[in-house]
């Protein structure tokens, strides 16, 4: 039976504060019960809850500056 995506994010909650805390060998145990639970790739189920919570900053844009002047345009038109 999968979770639905509330119950995923309750069980996410409940095992990001524990993950936090944990050393090293327990962290492996709670991945291993948080895989087999919400059905989760290894590598992502560790990624959420590395990152649970927390907001990634906002992605930068590459602005590029413009070749041709408003002269140009208008000529062109």
């Amino acid at each position: 039976m999968a979770l639905t995506l509330q119950e995923r994010r309750v069980v996410t909650k409940g095992n990001f504060e524990r993950y936090q805390k944990a050393p090293k060998k327990e962290k492996t145990k709670i991945l291993d019960e948080f895989v087999a639970l919400t059905g989760y790739t290894r590598h992502h189920a560790a990624q959420v809850l590395r990152t649970w919570g927390k907001r990634s900053p906002p992605k930068h844009t590459r602005c590029k500056p413009p070749i041709y002047d408003r002269k140009v345009f208008e000529a062109l038109r």
